[in-house]
């Protein structure tokens, strides 16, 4: 679970454990990670991770793979917001935004769904999106933007996968 160290990821990291699940909890702040963990207790390692990094990203699904040799199912869930008029954010603005919310993704399908294919088990990627996704607001645009990103990403992800007959879903949350 990318995202882990609050929020919808720290309650994925929760909720996967009362279901008896070995999870593995990353966001960017370790300390925050760690802490997902200790609350969540049961078989959780924790990392910190830049997910707009694919090295970073790399070295999770080293450290998960090394754990545990397999990996059931991936919570692509780290986001951040940038709020403000589309044209007065900067160009750092707009790579932080689509840096997470979109490269996190993308860097998290390459990290992790060749591996599990190769292993041939069931699994299921989750990509967090928003109702961003379906209806732009105002004042957010690299958050509308990298949140249709996401959205689009996952279908397609979802019909490659298909197209190639893996046993492994893709959903958007």
């Amino acid at each position: 679970v990318t995202g882990a160290g609050s929020g919808i990821g720290r309650a994925m990291v929760s909720h996967f454990v009362e279901r008896g699940m070995k999870v593995a909890a990353a966001d960017i702040d370790a300390a925050s990670a760690a802490e997902s963990a200790t609350l969540a207790g049961g078989e959780v390692i924790s990392m910190g991770v830049d997910v707009a990094d694919p090295t970073s990203v790399d070295a999770l699904a080293e450290l998960v793979y090394g754990e545990w040799g397999e990996v059931n199912l991936l919570c692509n869930n780290a986001g951040v917001f940038q709020a403000g008029l589309s044209w007065e954010r900067s160009v750092a603005d707009w790579e932080w935004a689509l840096g997470v919310n979109l490269w996190g993704i993308i860097n998290g399908v390459k990290s992790f769904v060749p591996r599990m294919l190769e292993g041939g088990h069931q699994g299921h990627v989750v990509n967090t999106s928003s109702v961003a996704g379906f209806v732009a607001a105002p004042y957010s645009g690299p958050y509308n933007v990298s949140k249709v990103a996401a959205f689009s990403m996952t279908e397609t992800l979802a019909h490659d996968l298909q197209a190639v007959g893996a046993e492994i879903g893709a959903s958007v949350l």
